[in-house]
C-alpha cells in the first residue's frame, strides 16, 4: 500500500515511507509521526482500499501536524475532532471512494458540517455541543479499545473511547 501512494500520491507516499512499521496486539492503526502501529488482525479483515484510506488518513495527522498539536488538550476529544478533519478532507478529495475508501468495520467520524473546518474550530464546536448537553467533555479516561462510542442519553451526550 506505501508503493502504491509512492506512485499514486507522493505527497502522501513521501510521509508514509519515512516510518518504521510496529506490529500491536491489539488496535487498529496509528502513528506517532516516526512509526506506523497496525494490528495484523484487523488489517487482515479489510480491503486494499481500506487499508490505502487508513494509511492516507495517517500520513495527514502527520502532514498537519496532529501529534504536535494535541498539548495538554483532552487526548480523546482532540483526537475526535483531529479525526473530523481527516477524514472529512478526505471524503472532499475523493468523495466517489476512486482512491481510497474508508474501513467499514470502524465507522469513520465523518460529518459534513465539519468540512473545511480547522481542528481548533472542531474541538471548540464538540465541546461546546457536549457542555450544552450537560456531558462532561473530559470524562472519557482514554483508555480503551481505540473505537468511539458516543452515547447520548435523556438529552446528555458521552464519549466513550
Amino acid at each position: 500500500a506505501r508503493i502504491k501512494l509512492v506512485l499514486d500520491d507522493p505527497f502522501f507516499g513521501v510521509i508514509c515511507m519515512r516510518w518504521e512499521i510496529v506490529e500491536l496486539p491489539d488496535g487498529t492503526m496509528a502513528t506517532d509521526g516516526n512509526n506506523l502501529y497496525y494490528n495484523p488482525a484487523w488489517v487482515s479483515t479489510i480491503n486494499d482500499a481500506e487499508l490505502l484510506g487508513v494509511i492516507v488518513h495517517e500520513a495527514m495527522d502527520v502532514a498537519l501536524l496532529h501529534m504536535l498539536r494535541l498539548g495538554n488538550r483532552d487526548k480523546m476529544v482532540a483526537n475526535m475532532a483531529m479525526d473530523y478533519v481527516v477524514n472529512g478532507t478526505i471524503e472532499e478529495t475523493d468523495p466517489t471512494h476512486s482512491f481510497v475508501e474508508h474501513p467499514t468495520s470502524i465507522p469513520p467520524l465523518l460529518d459534513k458540517k465539519y468540512f473545511g473546518w480547522s481542528f481548533v474550530e472542531v474541538l471548540q464546536d464538540l465541546i461546546k455541543e457536549c457542555e450544552e448537553s450537560g456531558g462532561d467533555p473530559t470524562a472519557g479516561s482514554g483508555e480503551g479499545d481505540g473505537v468511539l462510542e458516543v452515547v447520548e442519553e435523556n438529552g446528555t451526550i458521552t464519549f466513550n473511547l
